[in-house]
């Protein structure tokens, strides 16, 4: 660490509405991306709200400058409003960049290996044009 600066992390965030789903698909994104086993966060649960114990977990793990990586929008709920104040809260609040596999983040990513989804034109969209 130059500085005192921590050095970022990329956590992964996968889930699935109930206990008969797989969530392999996901997992194996979030290997391919290159993300710890143990930086991975699972909860098998709807996506009602987001009082799910591995997410509530993984909010307190992440700080500035982390990047959160999950496969679609819909991953993180299923609440339009909800999914809005929580990707504000994510962005604005704790300073982590969302990557989200689906929106093609491999095409858009820095240089430096990851997308800074806050900034992209989705980011617009979910919180709202300034």
């Amino acid at each position: 660490m130059l500085g005192g600066e921590a050095k970022m992390k990329e956590y992964g965030y996968v889930r699935v509405s109930s206990l008969d789903q797989n969530e392999e698909r996901q997992m194996v994104e979030m290997r391919q991306l290159g993300i710890a086993e143990e930086n991975i966060y699972k909860d098998k649960q709807s996506g009602k709200d987001f009082n799910r114990p591995m997410y509530q977990k993984l909010l307190r793990k992440l700080k500035k400058g982390d990047v959160l990586y999950i496969m679609s929008i819909d991953r993180l709920g299923r609440n339009y409003e909800e999914i809005q104040s929580q990707w504000r809260f994510l962005t604005r609040e704790k300073e982590v960049d969302v990557s989200v596999i689906a929106f093609g983040h491999k095409a858009w990513q820095r240089p430096d290996g990851y997308f800074p989804c806050r900034y992209c034109a989705a980011s617009a969209v979910l919180c709202g044009a300034e």
